[in-house]
């Protein structure tokens, strides 16, 4: 152990020699690299073995953090070589940036992520692999569109891994794979597989999933002309009290279930050419967009 004087004069001499910066917080002092690079030549610098023991360090500190974010956790215990530690931080991270619609960032997170799945504990492992797919498959959808050429083995994967279970997990997993197949106007296997989210959705706990499927049959329902059973679906979405009440169980996919429900009911009207109900539609989805502050 180093004494915190020692620690204290160290400090100092690395900020007075330009390496380091010197910045005051709510919680007291705080020291930055004043370059990326010094950082990483610091860090290089190490034996690996010294750099693996500092990594464990830290991430043993800081877990204990609230205010840690999932990312840094995921860092700090990959660099220590504890790769079944850092996966579900790697996964938490992609799930909060998912959220953001930051699809880039949720897409290098679940990659890291995916690597590491050898390291994880057999009985965690599949529940693992089924929520890195039920982020991935949107992430890539947003981005490289139902095109995607990593999306179908994802598809295949979750089926098998899904096909008995009754999870949280295998549902975004097969949730995403009916967005998948939605997207290229494959109805039928999205309808089936969105049946198939609603049979695990179905206890009371589970509302916020329930929501989202039922926007994504609806979905369909509405591109097959099928509108009495698409508002079946969306009177559903808009009735759940938790997902109203509360706005933050409401997002999926960075995504806001509930204004996605009033957006189709107000497309619907409109088709049904009742357009003063497809205004009222459309204005209680815009106050609550703007209510939110969430750019989708």
């Amino acid at each position: 152990e180093i004494a915190t004087a020692d620690v204290e004069r160290t400090l100092a001499q690395l900020v007075d020699a330009g390496i380091l910066l010197k910045k005051r917080g709510r919680d007291g002092w705080s020291y930055r690299y004043r370059h990326a690079l010094l950082r990483e030549a610091a860090h290089e610098s190490l034996l690996e073995a010294a750099r693996r023991r500092l990594h464990a360090r830290v991430a043993a500190i800081i877990v204990a953090d609230r205010s840690t974010s999932p990312d840094q956790l995921a860092y700090h215990y990959s660099q220590a070589g504890a790769f079944a530690d850092a996966l579900p931080f790697a996964v938490s991270a992609a799930e909060a940036a998912l959220t953001r619609s930051a699809n880039i960032e949720a897409i290098a997170h679940v990659h890291r992520a995916r690597s590491w799945l050898g390291s994880a504990d057999p009985a965690q492992r599949s529940a693992l692999a089924l929520k890195s797919i039920g982020l991935l498959i949107p992430a890539l959808l947003a981005t490289e569109g139902y095109a995607a050429a990593e999306v179908p083995a994802l598809v295949d994967e979750a089926r098998t891994l899904a096909s008995d279970a009754n999870s949280i997990e295998a549902f975004h997993a097969l949730r995403a794979s009916c967005l998948y197949h939605h997207a290229r106007g494959e109805l039928s296997v999205a309808i089936e597989l969105g049946r198939k989210c609603l049979v695990i959705a179905t206890p009371p706990e589970r509302s916020k999933e329930r929501a989202s499927i039922r926007v994504l049959l609806a979905q369909c329902a509405f591109v097959e002309g099928r509108f009495d059973d698409a508002d079946v679906h969306l009177d559903e979405v808009l009735a759940e009290e938790r997902i109203g009440s509360d706005p933050a169980s409401a997002v999926a996919d960075g995504h806001d279930v509930v204004s996605g429900a009033l957006v189709l009911r107000a497309m619907i009207a409109f088709m049904r050419g009742r357009s003063t109900v497809a205004s009222t539609f459309a204005t209680r989805a815009l106050d609550r967009a703007q209510e939110l502050g969430h750019h989708n």
